[in-house]
């Protein structure tokens, strides 16, 4: 729960908002199969839904989906490419480095103690140093504006989770991140017992891993340099109307890759235009990104500790009573405090005014009529399926309420000036049924004809100039060959189950 305290660095401002963005984000991670008890929660009778929302699918569609859409909005160019001379940008960029060596420092200890932690990995280490990095930084403003100081958190922290997640892989055989899962197995497979026993007979093995990771790491800055000069100017020189399709068509097949389930891919748009909407209202995609990670631990450790004090009469004492919860919680009070404290003193904070008073009350009160309907599908659980959806459905109320009365007490004078960029263009709503259109038709016409056809019809939403024939035949071309080659790359490389469909 300590980790849900980080909405609140992520929500300087708007924390309310923060709030009610992780309250949606850990009933997300309720819907299936409970973690304790078993219970089939918020599927709706959908057996699709057994299974859950996948986490790398829903993150895929809240970061990728609203940007996609927001991309075919103007003509304005995605990237600006700008030469610059005088020094080095490597020596520019070792400069800057050095000058954030305690931020680069603390980030990696950060990275490496989550990395340590089971099932935790490099998103969350990620969050957590970036939020961090925020706190502590003098211009917190800059950040999500392509501060260097959250790149360098981030980045270090994400990176530093690789050798921590080795820790308890190779000493107690849990692996700490996903793909430490992949290499225990491995190293089953070949009858290599881990533990212990394995630095005192098999030491040899340990040190691969070591020598392994320092090569790794050594070769990232050429591979890195190589890569960030020549993929940048392509991207930045890349037409819109080519770039747009080509990052759709990649956020398919991300979310479709992970299961080989066309379940993954809708839930991923349907994720991506819920968070677009509520963007437009001031809704970060981060809080609900942060609570749909940090959902299904949440839950077990409050369950855990709620059976345990039922058990002895002291449910309040249980979770209020301790030195180390009380001490938990005073932390979590102080890092959801201090940054509103910092930004109020450094006067970065402007008084609370809706933008979009009226647009802003009526999705607020269906945000409680949400956590309404699904307080009252809890009915029907069991205590131990309820008692966590339950908590977090009332809070999203409550919070929902609390905003809607901050809203209409707040004033809202720059309603009229913004309110037409709550419409959609003609060109969002297309690309809009596009991508519907790509999730949806998928198990029906197959994947290649599918993603042929939206491709296509994406590719003449992002194009704002008048194509000439040979234009619009090379487009169609480079479109025919793209999804070609990573139909065949999934297919016979990969060997990933694609849908056949009526055509193919």
């Amino acid at each position: 729960m300590f980790g849900l305290t980080l909405i609140s660095a992520l929500s300087v401002g708007n924390t309310i908002k923060g709030l009610i963005g992780a309250c949606i984000g850990l009933l997300l991670s309720a819907v299936g199969v409970a973690v304790v008890g078993g219970d089939v929660r918020f599927t709706f009778d959908q057996v699709s839904m057994l299974g859950g929302i996948d986490v790398t699918s829903a993150i895929i569609g809240l970061y990728c989906v609203p940007v996609i859409i927001d991309l075919v909005a103007t003509k304005s160019p995605h990237l600006k490419f700008e030469k610059v001379g005088g020094e080095s940008p490597l020596n520019r960029a070792f400069l800057m480095l050095l000058s954030r060596k305690w931020n680069l420092f603390k980030s990696s200890i950060i990275g490496t103690v989550i990395g340590i932690l089971p099932g935790a990995g490099g998103s969350i280490a990620g969050l957590v140093a970036y939020t961090e990095a925020r706190r502590s930084s003098k211009e917190p403003d800059q950040f999500g504006h392509g501060a260097p100081d959250g790149i360098v958190a981030t980045e270090s922290a994400n990176n530093a989770t690789v050798g921590g997640g080795f820790i308890p892989t190779l000493v107690l055989g849990i692996p700490g991140t996903p793909p430490d899962a992949i290499i225990l197995g491995a190293l089953l497979v070949q009858g290599i017992k881990t533990g212990p026993s394995l630095f005192t007979e098999q030491s040899g093995i340990v040190y691969t891993f070591i020598y392994g990771l320092i090569i790794a790491t050594l070769l990232m800055l050429p591979a890195g340099l190589i890569l960030g000069r020549y993929a940048y100017k392509s991207i930045a020189k890349t037409p819109k109307s080519l770039l747009v399709p080509t990052v759709a068509f990649l956020t398919i097949i991300g979310s479709y890759a992970i299961h080989s389930n066309a379940h993954d891919t809708l839930m991923m748009f349907v994720l991506g235009l819920l968070g677009w909407i509520l963007a437009k209202f001031g809704f970060s995609s981060s809080p609900i990104v942060l609570g749909l990670v940090l959902g299904k631990i949440a839950e077990q450790g409050f369950v855990q500790t709620y059976l345990i004090g039922s058990a002895q009469g002291k449910v309040f004492e249980m979770f209020f009573g301790r030195p180390i919860a009380i001490g938990i919680i005073v932390c979590c009070v102080i890092a959801l405090l201090f940054p509103l404290l910092a930004a109020r003193k450094k006067k970065q904070v402007a008084e609370s005014s809706e933008t979009f008073k009226l647009p802003t009350l009526v999705v607020t009160l269906l945000m409680a009529v949400f956590g309404g309907v699904l307080l009252m599908e809890t009915k029907e659980m069991s205590l131990l399926g309820s008692v966590f959806p339950s908590y977090i459905a009332l809070a999203l109320i409550a919070l929902s309420l609390l905003l809607a009365i901050k809203t209409i007490v707040g004033k809202s004078s720059k309603e009229a000036r913004h309110i037409s960029s709550l419409i959609p263009t003609n060109r969002q709503i297309f690309t809009i049924i596009s991508l519907g259109f790509w999730t949806l038709s998928m198990p029906i016409l197959g994947f290649a004809v599918s993603a042929f056809l939206s491709f296509i019809a994406i590719m003449f939403a992002s194009n704002f100039e008048k194509l000439k024939a040979k234009t619009m035949s090379l487009y169609f071309l480079i479109s025919f060959l793209i999804v070609a080659i990573f139909y065949i790359l999934m297919k016979n490389v990969l060997l990933i189950r694609l849908p056949v469909g009526l055509l193919f």
